[in-house]
């Protein structure tokens, strides 16, 4: 104890600095103590790699390794997993399990001597402490068993798998004649294995030809349309395009009335003896004549039974037809011409399991149903498919609670939300959604002074399972998920400063052409807004900045915002699933465009009708965000958005929501919430020093981040991120010198910020600290914006030095 007091106090009297270092190779050296254990001839795999590949990319081929190295830290040389496992004296902790089974054997002793009636009770616990000592005597203490990693020594046959596996693969991608040599370098006792390839050059297709056993497989097949397969004479041979190409085969043939088609019907041959690295690729389709694999089943009929899971003892379903569907069920809940446009399985039609994968997947978007199941049955009535669904309850409700964290400072949260389905028979869905919070913010005119903001709103969205639009082309997008939601609510915001109440009302049309894949767009957005400026500095703020050219004063008063949008999504990244995945984002829209289609008459000069401040402008944004997975338990994630916003009214504003704004825990960390920018421009007090007193909108915005994810144990998970960016003015302000943006400067205002987090990554919810330092600050003079050269005194605790975020979810 005296040691560890002893060290206790050397380290804090370090500095910040050192003490880093002074972990840092605490870290480098309990990750080296395992090597000591091992016995003659064995190493520990430190690391393993793929060299001198250059056509097929080495993460095709790291999936072959046998055997995978301890975890690492930051990709170094630094094994606490490994250090854990070897923590203490095998034999100490032997002993101590011991005397831990002793001391439970005389306890049992005496309790049963003292209360022998309770002898059952006492062996309960009796079993508990056996098994922790059990525990402690043949696996160590706790944090060898949770955290420890037992060590990977290197095993030379597996090493051969792995090196018969990548030959294997690469044959399979058309190297033929590969070349695999395990080279192994040793430092006592450790060891770096390196796998050398040499690919050599490809065989490539010569020819490709099909046969076919029924003439019209071979019409439906011959009618494919190939352009996109890769499958190509002269290109590379490669045994997963083969495989891709009978699957496109059996999927035509399924799509064409084949049920009971199987790609085991169609075999390959492959002729490797023509020489000159050139192979024949012969494909036959030769489905057995005795079985009904070779008949084509045209659809007899079609019976939905919509309330399947329900059975009513003496009771008979109703039916009704429609379009040859019989419709059954105890009591009739979706209108059948509603659940016309999503069936693409009729009567008369060949069998496709294309139609039947869209119906299935057009009734579960409609969120009427628990499941839908599509079945199809070869009876004595012929080929007949049945659709069974049953319905999901027709209210529901949702209650939520909790806590958001803002700047450290907790604030409590509830929603109520109340679902009506199917309100008027045709697959509607009524939502609506009452809510409210109290939330810690910085003051609008403070970076320090806190308060307790609270907002509380109710909503209403009535969703149909279509495109209202009334012509023939609401029917186009039946198969791609589409909606139309009306959405109408009222929103009450509370700051000292001021008092804002918000209604608005829009309808949105959605639509999912492909998987992953949503375009939306509000026909209409309008929204009434009424500001009670409530504290007199505040409002002198406002005017001091209107006598001098900004023009924000206009975004606080009562005012009438009416807008149209577009929006392009395409999202396949999922999370806790490492693997690689992007998200792509355009948002366009136009503000006030209702205004210009109207007589001027009707308007007034400033940009006032009845009384309300009106806006003109238009706004894009571009988001773009990569994942790419660096080891089985990280990934590297990347995050580009610049947007650009330009009023054009005569009172050259915009609505304050529709500004870009940086700062904050998800956009640059080492900036307060709302307070970069813009440009190289900042507010200072009277001494000339930097204030972030106020938020700072801005028409242009330019971001980047990219962050590494690394798993830590088990929910816990770490980060190590940097962030650049800044936004600009649109036009020169004098009260904001250097804020506008210019093609020759704008570059040397990118500020930049770097920082390290922890996750606690529940599932159910992500909790997440940063810790956020600025590098590069624009809004010091020039020379000096370099502030990274400071980080020798760096202290984590000192805020000057670092900005800590607490939030929830991750950042992008």
């Amino acid at each position: 104890m005296t040691r560890t007091k002893d060290f206790v106090n050397i380290l804090m009297g370090l500095t910040s600095a050192s003490r880093i270092w002074v972990l840092g190779f605490g870290l480098l050296f309990a990750s080296c103590i395992g090597s000591k254990r091992f016995e003659e001839g064995e190493y520990l795999l430190v690391n393993q790699r793929i060299k001198g590949n250059k056509k097929v990319p080495s993460s095709e081929m790291e999936v072959f390794y046998r055997q995978r190295p301890n975890r690492k830290i930051l990709g170094l040389p630094i094994m606490p997993y490994l250090a854990a496992y070897y923590i203490g004296d095998p034999e100490k902790y032997e002993a101590r399990g011991q005397s831990k089974k002793d001391r439970a054997d005389k306890w049992m002793a005496k309790k049963l001597d003292a209360k022998p009636e309770k002898q059952e009770k006492w062996e309960r616990k009796y079993s508990k402490k056996v098994h922790k000592a059990s525990l402690l005597y043949n696996d160590g203490p706790s944090i060898k068993r949770s955290f420890g990693e037992p060590p990977v020594i290197f095993d030379a046959n597996k090493a051969e798998e792995t090196k018969l596996q990548i030959e294997s693969f690469l044959r399979k991608r058309g190297y033929f004649d590969n070349e695999v040599i395990i080279s192994k370098k040793t430092s006592k006792k450790k060891i770096y294995t390196t796998y050398n390839i040499r690919e050599n050059e490809p065989t490539r297709l010569n020819s490709i030809n099909y046969q076919y056993a029924d003439s019209t497989m071979k019409r439906i097949l011959e009618s494919r349309d190939t352009k996109k397969s890769k499958l190509k004479v002269g290109s590379i041979y490669n045994e997963f395009r083969i495989k891709t190409e009978i699957e496109d085969m059996e999927r035509t043939l399924k799509n064409s009335g084949y049920f009971r088609f199987s790609k085991q019907f169609i075999s390959v041959l492959v002729n490797d003896t023509i020489g000159d690295r050139k192979v024949n690729i012969d494909f036959s389709v030769n489905p057995p004549k005795n079985d009904n694999a070779s008949r084509r089943y045209r659809i007899a009929g079609v019976k939905f039974i919509e309330d399947a899971s329900i059975e009513i003892d003496g009771a008979v379903r109703d039916s009704t037809h429609f379009k040859g569907i019989r419709y059954m069920f105890f009591k009739p809940y979706v209108k059948v011409k509603q659940l016309d446009q999503k069936i693409r399985v009729y009567p008369f039609q060949y069998y496709s399991l294309e139609n039947t994968l869209k119906t299935q997947r057009n009734l579960a978007n409609l969120n009427m149903y628990k499941y839908s199941n599509i079945r199809f049955d070869s009876a004595e009535q012929g080929f007949q498919g049945y659709i069974y669904t049953t319905p999901l309850p027709k209210y529901t409700t949702a209650f939520e609670v909790g806590a958001a964290v803002t700047q450290w400072l907790p604030g409590p949260f509830g929603s109520l939300s109340f679902r009506t389905r199917n309100i008027f028979g045709g697959a509607e869905v009524l939502d609506i959604n009452v809510k409210g919070k109290i939330e810690a913010q910085t003051s609008f005119a403070s970076e320090t002074n806190f308060y307790q903001s609270a907002d509380v709103g109710i909503s209403a969205g009535l969703t149909f399972p279509n495109i209202a639009f009334p012509t023939p082309f609401r029917f186009k997008f039946n198969d791609q998920n589409p909606k139309t939601t009306v959405v109408t609510g009222y929103i009450y915001s509370s700051r000292p400063e001021y008092a804002r109440h918000n209604a608005n009302a829009h309808l949105r049309y959605s639509f999912s052409p492909k998987l992953n894949t949503t375009w939306s767009f509000k026909f209409f957005d309008l929204t009434m807004v009424q500001t009670d400026v409530k504290d007199q500095r505040f409002s002198d703020y406002l005017i001091d900045l209107q006598d001098n050219g900004n023009n924000l004063i206009f975004s606080f008063g009562n005012s009438l915002v009416t807008s149209m949008s577009t929006e392009f999504v395409y999202n396949d990244f999922k999370l806790n699933q490492n693997k690689r995945s992007k998200y792509f984002n355009v948002f366009l829209e136009s503000g006030g465009t209702i205004w210009n289609l109207l007589e001027t008459n009707t308007i007034e000069d400033n940009d006032t009708v009845l009384g309300l401040q009106y806006y003109k402008f238009l706004k894009g944004s571009f988001d773009y965000r990569k994942y790419i997975p660096t080891t089985r338990n990280s990934l590297a994630a990347f995050r580009f958005t610049t947007g650009l916003a330009y009023p054009y009214g005569a009172n050259e504003a915009m609505p304050y929501e529709k500004y870009f704004f940086l700062g904050g825990s998800n956009t640059m960390r080492a900036w307060k919430p709302r307070r970069l920018g813009p440009g190289s421009y900042a507010e200072r007090d009277e001494n000339g020093q930097i204030t972030y007193q106020f938020e700072q909108p801005g028409e242009i915005l330019l971001l980047a981040n990219i962050e590494w994810r690394f798993g830590i144990y088990r929910f816990l998970k770490g980060a190590l991120f940097a962030d650049a960016g800044n936004i600009w003015r649109m036009f020169p302000n004098p009260q904001q010198p250097g804020g506008e943006f210019s093609w020759n400067r704008f570059y040397r205002e990118i500020a930049l910020g770097v920082g390290y987090g922890l996750r606690f990554d529940f599932s159910f919810i992500v909790l997440r600290v940063d810790a956020g330092i600025k590098i590069y600050d624009p809004a010091l003079p020039e020379g000096d914006r370099f502030v990274g050269g400071n980080l020798e005194n760096y202290d984590p605790l000192n805020q000057n030095s670092t900005l800590w975020n607490i939030s929830i979810g991750y950042p992008f």
